[in-house]
């Protein structure tokens, strides 16, 4: 596998996955892309290269588990690079409510500086609620923080894995 080295912008966040990923016994790869936006804007993009797979023993439920993490970090020419987007998912594959073959993102945990909210400012932090076909609903709930206050990936996880999280799947799923 060819060696990655993170920009500047993007090294804690990868920094910080891999020890909240490490924590947990997972690991996960990742790249980075950057995109050119007029008036020399750079978006950086760091995502996990493929999906970070949950061990059976993790859910006790059936289906393939696994996360997504992504982040967009705004490089503006002579200012701080700026989070814009992140986001967070708990996916699931091989079950009834999944199409053949495909992965459903049951719940995301995002960070949105881009699009507005209910108020004045931007969406912010937020999970979304997805619910898939035939019921297709799209919710978010705002995280009650600080603007600049952005959950950590160990934080996240602390919540997406949590026994209690958990037998809340197992009791709406079914085993």
């Amino acid at each position: 596998m060819a060696s990655h080295t993170p920009s500047p912008e993007c090294k804690p966040y990868e920094k910080e996955a891999q020890k909240a990923l490490n924590k947990r016994s997972l690991w996960a790869g990742f790249r980075e892309a950057i995109e050119r936006e007029p008036g020399g804007v750079e978006l950086l993009t760091l995502r996990n290269r493929t999906p970070i797979e949950l061990p059976a023993s993790s859910f006790n439920l059936s289906g393939r588990w696994s996360l997504h993490f992504a982040w967009s970090i705004r490089r503006v020419p002579g200012g701080d690079a700026i989070l814009w987007r992140s986001s967070f998912g708990l996916n699931v594959s091989d079950i009834a409510l999944a199409p053949k073959g495909e992965r459903v993102c049951l719940v995301r945990y995002d960070v949105d500086n881009d699009h507005p909210g209910p108020g004045l400012g931007a969406i912010g932090a937020h999970l979304n609620v997805l619910q898939p076909a035939p019921l297709d609903d799209h919710i978010h709930y705002p995280v009650l923080a600080a603007a600049e206050r952005a959950w950590s990936v160990s934080e996240v996880l602390d919540v997406f894995l949590s026994p209690q999280f958990v037998k809340e799947l197992r009791d709406r799923l079914g085993p």
